[in-house]
């Protein structure tokens, strides 16, 4: 399929040289032809520049050598070099079914209304083996904004085509941020469009050990999150609390178990704090943790 308009699709590699073939096989490899493929090597120190060269004879494919800058920073420089009028982005270890795109772009066209869509997702090992369908509590599209708000995730980024019109007025991926780039960006999209939801599993989405669940910067990039929240939403200022103190807690949580008891303590202070105030649950837990970091 080659009629109808341009995608481009935003690619990142760092120090991805096993799995980087995959995505960009994965992405050459749509039904739907009209797309271009931008990969941004962030600075990567293994052999992962050598197998991205291995793809330059597809004139679709244009590869940026940058220092080492982030996740966001890389994302950034690949939507400043887009000229699709849709865009979709792309992990290194992540897969797209062949038909991932073409479905995508169908959908968007016949429905102008909306301003991204996003398909099922199957989560695989390091190996590729299955590990079941990801599932998202709530709503699954329409107006989002309340849903990823109040559990504090939004969809995966990687599954998700939005239209390039709004990805400029959002102003792109926060390079201040870690971890939390994609939900941060997906969060701003839904205050100003809805979501489309395809159901089948068009996406393949890698958990490998290590790379799961969250790390320090990334609930570091929780808290900035939510100051930056509160300034642009002020009216949601208690369900931003909530996510706030859910953060605290469990980094608390992370301290005090890792031994660093007076760190700990300040977590749970702040919970103590803000989540009285919110209403968040888990009040008496907290307390019982905050004063177990005096033992």
């Amino acid at each position: 399929m080659s009629d109808g308009p341009l995608v481009s699709v935003v690619a990142t590699c760092y120090n991805g040289e096993r799995w980087i073939s995959g995505a960009l096989e994965s992405a050459l490899g749509q039904t739907y032809r009209n797309l271009e493929v931008i990969v941004v090597n962030d600075g990567s120190s293994d052999g992962s520049a050598g197998v991205i060269a291995r793809y330059a004879a597809d004139t679709r494919l244009r590869t940026v050598e940058q220092e080492n800058k982030g996740v966001a920073a890389a994302r950034n420089k690949g939507l400043s070099l887009a000229s699709g009028e849709l865009v979709c982005v792309l992990d290194q270890d992540d897969l797209w079914l062949p038909g991932h795109v073409a479905a995508q772009v169908e959908f968007l066209a016949a429905n102008a209304g909306i301003g991204a869509v996003y398909t099922g997702v199957e989560r695989i090992d390091a190996e590729g083996s299955s590990l079941g369908e990801r599932v998202f509590t709530g709503p699954r599209e329409g107006n989002l904004f309340k849903t990823f708000l109040e559990r504090g995730v939004a969809v995966p980024i990687i599954g998700t085509m939005i239209r390039r019109s709004l990805l400029e007025k959002a102003g792109g991926f926060d390079d201040k941020l870690f971890g939390k780039d994609d939900f941060d960006l997906l969060l701003r999209l839904a205050a100003e469009t809805s979501f489309g939801f395809l159901p089948e599993r068009l996406t393949l989405q890698r958990f490998r050990p290590g790379t799961a669940g969250q790390s320090e910067p990334m609930y570091r990039d929780s808290f900035y999150l939510a100051d930056k929240f509160r300034k642009l939403w002020p009216e949601e200022r208690r369900t931003i609390d909530k996510f706030e103190a859910g953060s605290r807690y469990l980094y608390g949580s992370f301290l005090l178990s890792s031994g660093r008891k007076a760190e700990a303590r300040e977590q749970f202070s702040a919970f103590l704090r803000i989540g009285g105030v919110c209403g968040f649950p888990g009040y008496l837990k907290a307390l019982i943790k905050y004063l177990l970091c005096y033992i």
